[in-house]
């Protein structure tokens, strides 16, 4: 089996029949030499790039130029080191197993889950890994990402927002944060005290709940522990 270097960037769809054949990669040196070694999955960003709506459905990201520029971010500030094996630890050596996928169809992944509450039997089918593969792979990257971009999350003193309010908020020039509950479906936990810790009668099913604020211009500005 062939073996080439690729760089942390989205590559082209090949032309061959990505169902009926292994392909074998290696991050560049200024990355991870753990290499991939997995059938294509069932859906890569390649398949949905060129359509803004489908970016938009498993992403909510509005085109693949904005999804582009996340990832190499992402990238930037150390995703490629990102090691999926142990929770919250990077693989600065870059020692470990072959990884079962492109970083960009993990993140692809992530996306996916967040967006539509993906179950991980789902995501076991379409990206042709293991259920506790994908659990690894989306704690790891989610812990990753809180990290970088906790940053991006502020809330702006209060005479900065009176001076971009939009016309719905004219006659409430005072308001400062928006704030609603939102619940987000999870897999039933075997546990039963865990269970009734998530058990939604609102929603009768288990769930994390937050505390979400939105400031009058539209921009996140508070976000609970769940």
């Amino acid at each position: 089996m062939d073996k080439e270097n690729t760089s942390p960037c989205i590559k082209p769809e090949s032309t061959a029949d990505v169902s009926s054949i292994k392909s074998t990669q290696t991050c560049n040196p200024s990355c991870s030499s753990v290499g991939i070694d997995v059938l294509m999955p069932e859906i890569s960003i390649e398949k949905i790039k060129h359509s803004n709506d489908l970016i938009m459905f498993y992403t909510e990201l509005p085109d693949f130029l904005t999804f582009q520029a996340l990832f190499e971010s992402l990238i930037e500030h150390g995703a490629d080191k990102l090691c999926t094996e142990s929770v919250g630890e990077m693989n600065v050596n870059s020692l470990g197993r072959k990884r079962k996928l492109r970083r960009v169809d993990e993140f692809l992944m992530v996306m996916m889950r967040l967006r539509l509450g993906l179950l991980v039997k789902d995501l076991e089918f379409r990206f042709k890994i293991s259920a506790s593969a994908i659990s690894k792979i989306f704690n790891s990257w989610i812990l990753f990402m809180c990290e970088c971009m906790r940053s991006l999350i502020v809330l702006p003193e209060l005479d900065v927002l009176q001076a971009r309010v939009p016309t719905c908020f004219e006659k409430f020039l005072d308001t400062r944060v928006v704030l609603d509950c939102t619940e987000v479906f999870i897999q039933s936990p075997s546990s039963l005290e865990n269970k009734s810790l998530t058990y939604s009668s609102y929603k009768s099913h288990d769930t994390f709940q937050a505390l979400v604020g939105v400031s009058m211009t539209g921009a996140v500005v508070f976000v609970s522990k769940l």
